[in-house]
């Protein structure tokens, strides 16, 4: 992803915060550039196998489809999500968050 933008609704004209912080308060470092992947899946193939793949050749993956793929952020687990596909394009909506312990959040 080369951008991303992010919408914080207030709820019930509460201010949004993150671990009991005012969202105001990153003001500094909203700008910052961070790198966000979704993996798909991680397969090891020798490299014979990789110097017979050819256009629109298959590789075959362990996961089923339809299951949740990973997101990270700065190297760190994120969370999980669900890829989606509409409009020629590809998207991926967060299915859940991980705490700072590793646990998804309900």
């Amino acid at each position: 992803m080369n951008s991303m933008s992010t919408e914080v609704s207030n709820k019930a004209g509460q201010a949004a915060q993150a671990d009991g912080v005012p969202i105001e308060s990153y003001g500094p470092v909203n700008d910052v550039d961070l790198a966000i992947w979704a993996e798909l899946d991680r397969r090891t193939i020798t490299l014979r196998e990789l110097l017979r793949l050819e256009v629109d050749g298959l590789l075959l993956l362990s996961r089923p489809a339809g299951e949740n793929i990973d997101v990270y952020a700065g190297g760190v687990l994120l969370g999980s999500a669900e890829i989606l596909a509409g409009d020629e394009r590809l998207a991926v909506r967060i299915a859940d968050l991980r705490d700072q312990s590793g646990t998804p959040q309900a």
